[in-house]
């Protein structure tokens, strides 16, 4: 990851992601916020892209799925936090939809056996 000097639409300087993982991440982190406002989604996806660029600093050659789920959650879990954190309620889901409680997410869950 790293960050170019060529500025967002408000002048700051935007961090490109390079790299499958922080893509993927924040691409499920779109889809769990979906239901927010754009602007909103927008702002929580920089800040989030700046979190992932700081991970990636860190963890180095060892930033992968694994480290960033282990960090940070699955997509839909950060989301969660973020949205309780900027004072928006969970979403609600439309009333003739199924639960998809676990499915969907390209994250899993957990890879550990059941204990």
């Amino acid at each position: 990851m790293s960050t170019d000097g060529t500025g967002g639409p408000d002048g700051a300087a935007t961090t490109r992601i390079g790299d499958p993982v922080g893509t993927e991440y924040l691409l499920g982190l779109r889809e769990a916020l979906s239901d927010l406002p754009p602007a909103e989604v927008e702002e929580i996806v920089e800040d989030a892209r700046g979190h992932l660029a700081d991970l990636s600093d860190e963890l180095g050659p060892g930033f992968d799925r694994a480290a960033v789920r282990e960090r940070l959650g699955t997509p839909e879990a950060y989301a969660a936090e973020l949205r309780a954190a900027a004072g928006y309620p969970a979403p609600q889901a439309p009333p003739d939809a199924p639960a998809r409680a676990g499915r969907g997410s390209r994250w899993p869950r957990s890879s550990a056996p059941p204990a």
